[in-house]
């Protein structure tokens, strides 16, 4: 979006009250904002591209994870999900607010728009913490759908992690999950994740039924991730390569990321 769109109270206030309603509901899930705005589809499309993220901010690593996704998909034109979880709404996130990450999003989602082949893209929120428990709300408005989760090698790792279930339940909640969606994995070399091998390793060490929803694809996006744009944003660099034009202008426009969360 370009910046001289931007209203940004009416854009924060917008969030802020989405937010708002959304605490008070009991749903586990809410679609705050669809791109673009007013648009009128024809036939729903078969998937649903996810990306859940903490998007604190944005960066041009996580809108190539999309664009791969969409060029690899097997579905014309899949829709695109990114999808925050604010379970812990009472507390004051840092360091950037809930609305203001959802403002970046749907500048992001902007950019989303105009560079893949996608049906649109929305903005939504979720209280859920796990990924079978995310699905199952998300399907509440997004019937039929396939669900894509991009997700890390770290993901990965705790959703077919048996202690993140009741005794001896983690198939039966893995099933179901699966039927619905399937996992699209970034894999992360390095450090305590080990390398390609090892990763490669755990996905062949899985059931078959559970390796046929489970995609491992390569890195992209080199050494972007959230936490350097802030850390160059706290020395005073210039961060447009790593950011979309409109989050960059948030990022401004807030003063973001100037001082330690």
């Amino acid at each position: 979006m370009p910046p001289a769109a931007i209203d940004a109270r009416s854009v924060i206030d917008f969030f802020t009250k989405g937010l708002t309603a959304f605490k008070a509901s009991s749903s586990g899930f809410r679609m705050l904002r669809s791109l673009p705005h007013g648009a009128v589809t024809g036939s729903a499309p078969r998937q649903l591209i996810v990306l859940d993220s903490s998007f604190n901010p944005p960066t041009v690593a996580h809108a190539e994870m999309i664009h791969a996704a969409v060029r690899s998909s097997s579905v014309a034109r899949p829709r695109v999900l990114l999808l925050l979880a604010v379970q812990n709404a009472d507390k004051a996130p840092a360091p950037a607010s809930f609305p203001t990450r959802l403002a970046m999003m749907e500048s992001f989602g902007h950019g989303i728009l105009d560079e893949a082949d996608v049906e649109g893209v929305d903005i939504g929120v979720t209280t859920k913490p796990y990924f079978p428990d995310k699905a199952s709300a998300i399907e509440e408005t997004y019937a039929g759908m396939k669900q894509v989760f991009l997700v890390g090698y770290d993901t990965l790792i705790r959703v077919f992690d048996a202690k993140y279930y009741p005794e001896g339940s983690m198939d039966s909640v893995i099933k179901p999950f699966l039927a619905k969606a399937s996992l699209r994995v970034t894999l992360r070399t390095g450090g305590k994740w080990g390398g390609k091998e090892e990763q490669h390793a755990f996905w062949e060490g899985l059931e078959p039924w559970q390796r046929l929803e489970v995609e491992l694809v390569e890195g992209v996006g080199g050494a972007v991730s959230s936490s350097r744009v802030r850390e160059k944003v706290r020395q005073g660099e210039d961060v447009g390569e790593l950011v979309g034009e409109g989050v960059q202008w948030w990022i401004k426009e807030a003063n973001l990321y100037v001082e330690d969360a």
